[in-house]
């Protein structure tokens, strides 16, 4: 978001504290002594083991936000909005390979050392129950993000997550490339943009994510989405407020028909944005303006919240195994037991981030930097 750009607060706390409520989610879901830990406190166990997981809504929104305020649409490295020049099928063929690595290299580095330990523990028998089921078929849709679209089981928890984000990437990235390519007026082509949006969001509110049949599609998840990208080009002023109001409306209006606790978080994680955005949003958004500063804790837990959803599953399976007998004992050790495998999945998910995630950042912003200047 630009050299000098400084870090919208509010964002990383979110993503933060989303990752770690996902983490502990799983915890209760999968740990082998779960349920003897929630006889230390119930009401905790509860809320993780049925709630935590609506945390991914924050994804979603965060999601279309940032969709909002990346330098997309740029396919010749001058924004669409103020030129005529009509972008290329390589400059989208670019954009599209480029968040394809920035969330494969990671995710296909972790799923390297899944399958690896998997396969190790299960030569020395230790299974760590980590999936049920193996294929190439299945490794392969993997590659691509299709697994849950091809009825595939997920190797990791929660990466069924990154499949929708992808499904998103096409579906944003092949509707901004097609009306800047047959939409040479601005005025025309943002409006039409943001009412095929306006529809395609009311439509997963109304409709789509009441099905599960569309769980594994885009058009289960696109209301929260749309909330964030509405929101995004609202703070920075390309959109006026009365239509993000009024699609905030529509999208709750839902809730009468078909309560869903992740579009409520999706709705609370909007309004926390735009509250921390006022008064002076216009032109600041983008570059990160915040009155408040975060502690470093969660500028830290930020930064390596892509790496945590990615390394807890496995780090937690393996921990939680070598624990087990202790954990065996009593709740108070079952919990405690918990606590140091996610504790674990911290200190991995740092390393990870240090030494995977942040260098594809830097590899990825080198190419971009290196593609513009050779035209």
């Amino acid at each position: 978001m630009g050299p000098n750009a400084t870090r919208f607060e509010i964002l990383d706390l979110l993503r933060g504290l989303a990752a770690v409520f996902v983490a502990w989610h799983h915890l209760f879901l999968y740990a082998p002594e779960s349920d003897l830990a929630d006889q230390v406190w119930p009401a905790l166990g509860y809320m993780f083991y049925n709630y935590a997981l609506y945390a991914v809504a924050v994804f979603f929104v965060l999601g279309g936000f940032m969709s909002s305020l990346s330098r997309w649409p740029s396919f010749s490295g001058t924004k669409l909005d103020t030129t005529s020049e009509k972008p290329t099928w390589r400059s989208l063929q670019r954009a599209i390979l480029d968040r394809y690595y920035r969330l494969a290299i990671p995710y296909l580095v972790m799923l390297l050392c899944l399958l690896s330990i998997s396969w190790i523990a299960k030569r020395n028998d230790h299974d760590l129950h980590l999936f049920e089921d193996f294929s190439w078929p299945q490794v392969f849709a993997h590659l691509l993000f299709l697994q849950d679209l091809l009825g595939y089981e997920n190797f990791s928890a929660g990466t069924w997550y990154l499949c929708i984000d992808m499904q998103w990437v096409l579906f944003f990235l092949l509707l901004t490339f097609a009306s800047a390519y047959y939409l040479p007026n601005t005025i025309t082509r943002q409006r039409i943009e943001c009412t095929i949006y306006m529809l395609l969001g009311l439509s997963s509110a109304w409709w789509f994510s009441r099905e599960a049949i569309y769980e594994p599609t885009l058009l289960y998840f696109a209301s929260q989405i749309v909330l964030g990208l509405l929101l995004g080009w609202s703070l920075q002023g390309k959109l006026q407020s009365r239509w993000l109001l009024l699609y905030t409306v529509g999208v709750a209006g839902s809730l009468l028909i078909n309560p869903r606790p992740q579009l409520i978080v999706s709705l609370a994680a909007t309004g926390l944005i735009w509250i921390n955005a006022q008064p002076s949003r216009i032109g600041q958004v983008s570059h990160g303006a915040t009155k408040w500063k975060l502690p470093p804790f969660f500028r830290w837990l930020s930064d390596i919240s892509y790496s945590l959803f990615l390394v807890h599953y496995l780090v937690h399976a393996v921990i939680l195994h070598m624990l087990s007998p202790w954990a065996a004992r009593g709740p108070v050790e079952a919990l405690i037991a918990m606590g140091i495998a996610f504790g674990i999945a911290l200190g991995v998910a740092d390393i990870f981030y240090r030494s995977v995630d942040k260098p594809t950042q830097i590899w990825l912003k080198a190419r971009r930097t290196k593609e513009l200047a050779a035209g």
